[in-house]
């Protein structure tokens, strides 16, 4: 879990980090929105509109955990929007699809390299692009949109039957619709050189022009200015030699008037036309003697990356025609080295801040370090009815804190649940929530405690609180209803006694008295993974019915109490139908786990 830190830049870097690996509430991943029907946007060399820019690229296993980049099968990528030349965000209300696209080059277990334009599928690996979730984001007081790319999939890392995942590499790029854009590149793999890939030859040439094509960088030639063979960083000029085929991958091009150009980025900036015009030669012959055009782009300029912290990217695009490329990097140390996040210079056209606050019940919690406890959280909206939160991210947890939210019945309605280790440092923490959905974002924080972690007490006493939360379950009428609750233990002490300490409660009957709980509750709490919803397949630790329940006090209160070990345990809560014609109501499970 990312935490909030105080500088503006540190902030917008912490909040984008939390966002891709975010803690979310089960069931609360955005879907992905479908393309709208507006006109293809491209890629232009005249003056754009938008700068398109992958801000952070999270990768992560199938459960959201972040790994090395040759372990992670899927990513998480932020996108922004700015106007042109700017670091002025677009505004709120931006509605254009955005669509994160990848070339790639894959090295096959046998050591052979080969490239993969933009839009081809992977044998195996289904999709080829993805479109983003546009949520509003209010940082330090600027609101900008961001567009989210959730399991983003790796194809070398999820085949490796088929590829090598620490040679391979993916390179991202982002498409806007309906607006002339320009995007940066992010190069994401252990080692994303661009390794020499076998030129891909087509069994067909002189093919008619279609429309999309498939531009494929073949060879990228560096030199010194007489025209002699350089290493990477020694060469200050480079020939970028290019084909065209039908989409996807098929014949060759015979086009020599396309208005094909060779674009390049260096590191982290957007595409530019490196403005060389191409000559045109001869491509193969292949193995059965074919041979096919081929445009050449002669003394590029690469002297930046005679600098080992530089790179190019080339990517070919046919001006006025569809065009799916590969992406070629080049440079020393090609990979995209964790850039510097770009600053908005302002909140984007038609954003408001968020008029409303996460609420946190109770506002202060106090546990020593190893406890857990839980808050509940309401969430409004800017309409003032509320409605159920796109993203939660959370930041402000003390070192050695994890954190998981819950759903309740209530879609803006949620709880939170904080588990310290006995390395979490004592002291008061300011615990932040931030809400984001299409409408707005709200920011909510609570106070944490955290004491020394427990330690010797006098023997016979139940005084403190290991972990502690209160769930409120609607009562009365036909139905079954279930509720689960997950509570985190770790003792970081000697082994001694503790308890499990369940209070129930019970509304008032139509007649004013207290209606009795301990007939129709059922708990058990059983070792497991604390995942939302999950049904655990181990034996419960603990099974009781009624017989298990102390009789209720004129209060309407049950009280029980179990002896308890150390460990992760998973609280389950059910209530069998009542009479009914008693009122529906609410029982109140406060859930205490005590040391002695």
């Amino acid at each position: 879990m990312r935490t909030f830190t105080l500088t503006r830049i540190a902030l917008i870097i912490s909040v984008l980090t939390a966002l891709l690996g975010a803690v979310q509430s089960g069931g609360d991943r955005p879907l992905l929105v479908e393309a709208q029907a507006v006109p293809r946007g491209e890629l232009t060399a005249t003056t754009p509109a938008v700068d398109a820019r992958i801000e952070v690229v999270f990768p992560h296993d199938e459960q959201g955990n972040v790994v090395p980049v040759s372990q992670a099968p899927l990513v998480n990528v932020a996108v922004f929007l700015f106007d042109a030349d700017t670091r002025n965000p677009v505004g709120c209300d931006f509605s254009n699809a955005v669509t994160l696209r990848w070339a790639l080059n894959l090295v096959s277990i046998d050591g052979t390299a080969s490239q993969v334009p933009t839009l081809h599928e992977v044998p195996g690996i289904p999709g080829t692009s993805v479109v983003g979730t546009r949520i509003i984001r209010t940082i330090d007081s600027t609101v900008f949109p961001v567009w989210i790319f959730n399991d983003v999939p790796v194809p070398f890392v999820q085949r490796p039957d088929l590829y090598d995942p620490a040679a391979s590499k993916q390179f991202f790029v982002v498409h806007v619709d309906g607006v002339d854009f320009r995007t940066n590149v992010w190069s994401h793999g252990e080692d994303p050189r661009t390794f020499f890939p076998a030129q891909f030859q087509p069994q067909t040439a002189n093919v008619p022009v279609s429309s999309p094509l498939d531009t494929v960088i073949q060879v990228v030639f560096p030199h010194d200015i007489q025209g002699n063979v350089q290493s990477v960083d020694q060469a200050p000029l480079a020939n970028v030699a290019v084909d065209i085929f039908r989409h996807p991958l098929d014949g060759a091009v015979d086009a020599p008037g396309l208005p094909i150009r060779l674009w390049r980025a260096l590191n982290s900036g957007v595409l530019t036309d490196v403005n060389i015009s191409p000559n045109g030669a001869s491509g193969g012959p292949s193995p059965t003697g074919l041979t096919w055009l081929r445009f050449v782009f002669n003394n590029a300029d690469v002297s930046a990356v005679q600098d080992p912290n530089n790179k190019y990217f080339f990517t070919a695009q046919v001006g006025g025609i569809d065009t799916d490329t590969t992406i070629w990097s080049h440079g020393a140390e090609a990979r995209t080295i964790f850039p510097v996040q770009d600053v908005p210079a302002g909140s984007g056209a038609r954003c408001t801040s968020a008029s409303g606050t996460v609420e946190f019940s109770p506002a202060t919690r106090s546990i020593p370090a190893g406890a857990s406890t839980v808050f509940a959280l309401s969430i409004p909206s800017l309409s003032g009815s509320p409605v159920s939160p796109t993203w939660l991210v959370i930041g402000g947890l003390p070192q050695g804190a994890r954190a998981e939210f819950i759903n309740r019945p209530v879609p803006w309605e949620k709880q939170l649940v904080i588990r310290t280790s006995c390395s979490t440092p004592k002291g008061v923490y300011q615990v932040a929530v931030q809400a984001s959905g299409t409408d707005g974002a709200f920011i909510g924080s609570a106070g944490l405690s955290v004491l020394d972690p427990l330690v010797e007490s006098p023997p016979g006493t139940y005084s403190t609180s290991l972990a502690q939360g209160t769930v409120d379950v609607l009562r009365g009428g036909p139905s079954t209803l279930e509720r689960g609750l997950f509570l985190n233990l770790q003792f970081c002490d000697t082994p001694q006694k503790r308890k499990l300490s369940v209070t129930v409660q019970s509304v008032e009957s139509a007649t004013g008295a207290p209606l009795p709980s301990r007939t129709p509750v059922l708990l058990e709490s059983r070792v497991g993974p604390a995942s939302a919803g999950q049904n655990f397949n181990t034996s419960p630790v603990f099974s009781f019915n009624a017989v298990d329940v102390g009789p209720t006090n004129s209060n309407g209160i049950d009280h029980i109490e179990w002896p308890l070990q150390s460990g992760q345990y998973f609280l389950f809560l059910g209530q069998s139908p009542l009479d009914p014609r008693e009122p529906p109501g609410n029982v109140r499970y406060q859930v205490e786990i005590m040391s002695e």
